[in-house]
């Protein structure tokens, strides 16, 4: 049986992380978005260090593997902010974003 699901994420995850957020970035947008103007990568692992103080990650993982990646900032008011949901190419149209929007959701309904 294939062990897959959602865990929040450690700083032990952060170039599986990094390796999730510039491919699906750079798959999905280097063709639209003009070369003068699309980063790549979009994140640097400096940048990543400083949204994990921000927010709290969440990996997606399928045996061991990280396939996607969503981070929850909350902000003033009890506000959520979903923010870095990508899913690697290979398997985008399986469930994986939907799995973290649903585990975000359910998150904030607990959260007091």
């Amino acid at each position: 049986m294939i062990s897959m699901g959602i865990c929040r994420a450690g700083t032990q995850d952060v170039r599986a992380i990094l390796f999730v957020i510039n491919r699906s970035n750079s798959e999905a947008y280097r063709r639209i978005i003009s070369p003068k103007y699309f980063k790549e990568p979009i994140l640097t692992q400096e940048e990543l260090l400083k949204e994990f103080e921000k927010a709290t990650f969440y990996a997606y993982k399928i045996e061991n593997t990280t396939v996607g990646v969503a981070a929850l900032r909350l902000e003033e008011g009890g506000i959520g902010q979903i923010r870095w949901v990508y899913v690697l190419p290979e398997h985008q149209r399986k469930g994986v974003g939907s799995s973290h929007r649903i585990h975000r959701e359910r998150s904030c309904e607990r959260a007091p």
